[in-house]
């Protein structure tokens, strides 16, 4: 639990739609994330599904608004991870990426070599600093049945998604030499309905008020 008293500026991302899927909850369950957590100062950004967005979000984000030292921003980055039946809290990313094109390689259909790094000679992997578990069982409190369960994960994926994570835990270590309280977190998603999408959004805005105000509400 954080003792600072600076307000917390939260960053929330989703993702359009990518591959073969017609459509990512991750876009409304930020929408919805942020809009719940108004107040907090929280705004959603709709990326593309490119490794190029995954690489300047944060660094931009950070850079454009002359965060002063002392702030505190949180990237609340969220994702589809198709396969899954859970909400998955992601404690890493790693210095990777897989043959799959992103969606401004698809149409190129280019010959990728099976695994590449991110970002040559740099960090194998990358943490979060932020208590997981506790946001998990913040989660677990309030969802309802009908909303996925949750587990911890350090497998974050090779693609964007673990792309986007390792940059903005990147940027968020160069924001923290100069002064500034940055973090990010990914939270993969399952496919989801709209409504549960929406829900799902709420129910973590309501885990993050759990987790920084010290209690859990309904």
């Amino acid at each position: 639990m954080t003792s600072q008293t600076s307000p917390i500026h939260f960053v929330i991302t989703g993702f359009e739609p990518f591959g073969d899927h017609a459509y990512n909850p991750s876009w409304h369950a930020a929408r919805n994330l942020a809009d719940t957590l108004d107040s907090r100062s929280a705004r959603a950004h709709l990326l593309s599904v490119t490794y190029t967005s995954a690489a300047q979000f944060a660094r931009a984000h950070l850079e454009s608004r002359a965060t002063a030292p002392g702030s505190r921003v949180i990237f609340v980055h969220l994702g589809l991870a198709a396969r899954r039946d859970h909400l998955a809290f992601e404690e890493r990313a790693l210095n990777r990426r897989d043959h799959i094109p992103d969606n401004a390689e698809r149409p190129l259909n280019p010959a990728l070599p099976p695994e590449q790094p991110l970002l040559t000679g740099d960090l194998p992997h990358r943490h979060t600093h932020l208590p997981l578990a506790e946001l998990q069982t913040c989660y677990e409190h309030l969802r309802t049945d009908d909303l996925p369960p949750s587990k911890l994960s350090q497998d974050c994926g090779s693609y964007v998604c673990n792309a986007l994570l390792y940059h903005s835990l990147r940027a968020a270590e160069a924001a923290r030499a100069h002064g500034i309280h940055a973090d990010a977190i990914f939270i993969h998603l399952p496919p989801l309905t709209p409504d549960q999408a929406h829900r799902t959004g709420r129910a973590l805005a309501k885990s993050f008020i759990a987790l920084f105000d010290g209690g859990i509400s309904a």
